[in-house]
């Protein structure tokens, strides 16, 4: 009887054939050149595994499940970085959503996927969130200041938070 344990399969390349593992039980993987018998395998492993558990008074580890996502999550930022990200936003004639949704897109995009032109956007893009970043950690203020900052850079002018 197949357990409730998750199996993934992946092709392995240098092996022409399929890798099966278990991520409840990272110890374990199973090969072979066929899907079905490399998921056949982690199967029978799992079983063993939950027998021996079983036999020395082990509890087993819990079953991952599938959980369906609302695709929204809350997220709190420093007052600065939000300014920041509001303001290229804007310069990219952007919601602030869709660009922060556009920077974690090219974030997850594998390069070798990207055309020439938006490779040469995502290292633009990777520069200027470094640059954001080293100006931000660079702002010096405290809570009870106004939201008024200087850069502590001669060339960066005064910025305002909105």
């Amino acid at each position: 009887m197949p357990s409730t344990y998750s199996i993934t399969l992946l092709w392995d390349e240098q092996q022409n054939g399929y890798t099966a593992c278990c991520p409840e039980f990272p110890d374990m993987n199973a090969f072979s050149s066929s899907p079905a018998t490399a998921a056949a395998e982690i199967e029978a492993q799992i079983q063993a595994r939950l027998d021996e558990m079983q036999f020395r008074g082990a509890p087993p580890p819990a079953p991952r499940h599938c959980v369906p996502f609302s695709g929204q999550f809350r997220l709190r930022l420093p007052k600065s970085l939000h300014a920041a990200l509001s303001r290229e936003a804007e310069d990219e004639g952007l919601s602030l959503n869709g660009y922060i949704q556009y920077l974690l897109a090219a974030r997850h995009t594998p390069r070798t996927e990207l055309q020439p032109d938006a490779a040469n956007r995502f290292q633009d893009l990777q520069e200027s969130v470094r640059l954001i970043q080293d100006r931000v950690d660079s702002l010096t203020f405290t809570q009870d200041e106004q939201p008024t900052f200087l850069w502590n850079n001669e060339s960066a002018a005064t910025i305002s938070l909105q």
